[in-house]
């Protein structure tokens, strides 16, 4: 799967700003208050970004699954179907 130039930019500026962050802790006197407020949104952020490639990866997968479905004859999609109700979302 090939990625696009956003996730790119994210992935940048993710990785600049966590490195921002304990720039600014170790050069403060006070690094746990400055590491306390960002260490919220660098856990979130980390947390976030795999997330949105899974996301991808799963959307993919559903694309593909549609063709696949869509190139099946229309008998053995009913039968499909009418045996398992919850594919047919």
């Amino acid at each position: 799967m090939q990625q696009s130039w956003q996730s790119t930019v994210i992935a940048f500026e993710f990785i600049a700003f966590a490195g921002l962050g304990l720039y600014l802790a170790v050069s403060s006197n006070n690094f746990s208050t400055i590491w306390a407020g960002i260490g919220t949104v660098v856990g979130v952020l980390t947390g976030a970004i795999p997330s949105y490639f899974f996301k991808q990866q799963a959307d993919a997968a559903v694309r593909k699954a549609t063709a696949f479905a869509g190139a099946m004859p229309t008998e053995t999609y009913s039968a499909l179907i009418r045996d398992r109700p919850d594919l047919a979302q």
